[in-house]
């Protein structure tokens, strides 16, 4: 498949997506741009490691300025703080060089990114079209780095 192609897929799933598809997406560049860090860390790339943890930033700041305090109640509070604790954790992590406490955020984004796939699901009354439920990252013909661990498995492809 041409990279135009990609690109143009990734566009149109885009601009077709409901707002929460497109967090589901969101949440998909964050483990892969946590992903990424790791990898840099082990290579002792500080400058790619940097790179990467400030693209998760940028990301964390559009979830949050997405969430709606006034009428998302109790949710919205929920999230506002699981993406505090994200921020923060990326900072420790960064200060410490520490890949555990990168793979350990990995895992809680993943799961609150499974409440979300869930979620859409039950809105759609389906699997939404182009975000994949975990096991379909998993098994997709895409091969990108992994957004579960350094090994290479299929992940979706993404970007912002």
């Amino acid at each position: 498949m041409s990279a135009r192609f990609d690109l143009t897929y990734q566009r149109v799933a885009v601009e077709n997506a409901s707002p929460i598809s497109l967090t589901i997406l969101m949440y998909d560049r964050l483990v892969a741009d946590i992903q990424a860090a790791i990898a840099c860390m082990q290579k002792m790339d500080i400058e790619g490691r940097c790179k990467n943890i400030n693209h998760a930033f940028l990301l964390l700041q559009q979830l949050q300025c997405g969430l709606n305090m006034d009428e998302g109640g109790e949710t919205a509070k929920s999230l506002e703080a699981f993406y505090l604790y994200i921020h923060s954790t990326l900072l420790e992590a960064q200060g410490r060089n520490s890949i555990q406490l990168l793979q350990a955020l990995i895992e809680r984004i993943l799961q609150v990114r499974s409440a979300w796939y869930q979620v859409e699901s039950e809105r759609t009354g389906s699997n939404a079209q182009f975000v994949g439920s975990p096991n379909e990252i998993q098994s997709s013909s895409v091969v990108r780095r992994s957004v579960y661990n350094t090994e290479e498995r299929p992940v979706t492809s993404w970007s912002a």
